[in-house]
């Protein structure tokens, strides 16, 4: 966010492209991972889909930071030997 003069107030937000990928997976499971942190960690607003698919238990989400998106959230989790999916979709 960034004070300007006469009083205005511009916020100032990381958007990113998001994926079409579903369940595919389209590398091993760390570069897979890698990749969803490279392109997300910073970002705020998601153009498309936000699909975070195919992470184990200790995998470390917190640099997920993203507060809008323009498609659906697809969660698809590794719980030891339990696999949890949600489906978020914007109304």
């Amino acid at each position: 966010m960034r004070n300007c003069s006469d009083n205005i107030t511009v916020v100032v937000m990381e958007i990113c492209q998001g994926t079409i990928n579903k369940l595919t997976q389209l590398a091993s499971e760390e570069e897979h991972y890698r990749n969803l942190k490279r392109m997300y960690e910073g970002c705020e607003i998601v153009l498309g889909n936000l699909e975070i698919t195919y992470m184990e238990h200790f995998h470390n989400l917190t640099f997920l930071k993203v507060s809008r998106m323009t498609h659906i959230v697809l969660v698809q989790m590794k719980m030891r030997r339990k696999l949890l999916m949600v489906v978020f979709r914007k109304h």
